[in-house]
């Protein structure tokens, strides 16, 4: 591992020095009968699509409920809102 900085080598490990670093696994989900793995985000991304929907009717029965949404001036509701 070589650290420069403006074409300077500031410090030089080697090999043994990189034991001490701490490499992190990034695990796949095994999936029976399959060959490859899975990766994780493909487990979440049903979970962000429900988020998604739920945050847009959210604000939809808000907008409805605020009075943001107004029928045309010949329609009889609009003289409600």
């Amino acid at each position: 591992m070589c650290i420069t900085a403006n074409g300077i080598l500031l410090e030089n490990k080697g090999a043994t020095d990189l034991v001490k670093f701490h490499w992190p696994s990034f695990d796949d989900v095994l999936v029976g009968g399959k060959f490859y793995s899975d990766a994780i985000i493909t487990h979440l991304r049903p979970i962000q699509d429900a988020y998604n929907r739920y945050k847009t009717t959210y604000r939809m029965v808000k907008a409805l409920l605020t009075g943001k949404m107004i029928a045309a001036r010949e329609h009889t509701c609009s003289r409600i809102l």
